[in-house]
């Protein structure tokens, strides 16, 4: 299971407005923090993309933001369109099931809300 969260805007040097995406897995505790530009679900989907590159991940638990929502429908939009034999069955056997959080309870993905208090104290 895999914990996902956006921090706070950062103020970088350029004056633009940047965003972390804190990547946590509940089983192994490994956290990744990738930073993008925006919030669309196209900056979002490469970084999740970059995180299961490293590993497949069966489940996926998120706040119910706009972008996690979308993301959700582009990953079960992705399965109706796939041809390729081999590969429908390789995600087939990894696919990954998305869950959200119940509305204004934030205190459910508590063990990746803490880390991202933690990575603001850090920064």
């Amino acid at each position: 299971m895999v914990g996902i969260d956006f921090g706070d805007p950062l103020n970088t040097k350029d004056e633009n407005k940047h965003y972390i995406v804190l990547l946590m897995c509940a089983v192994t505790r490994a956290l990744r923090l990738e930073l993008v530009n925006n919030l669309t679900t196209e900056t979002f989907l490469l970084a999740l993309r970059r995180f299961i590159s490293c590993g497949m991940c069966s489940k996926i638990l998120t706040e119910n933001a706009k972008t996690f929502k979308r993301s959700e429908l582009e990953q079960k939009n992705l399965w109706k369109v796939m041809s390729y034999p081999t590969l429908i069955a390789f995600y087939a056997s990894h696919k990954i099931y998305w869950q959200f959080i119940i509305e204004r309870a934030p205190w459910w993905g508590g063990f990746y809300e803490r880390l991202v208090r933690t990575v603001k104290l850090a920064l």
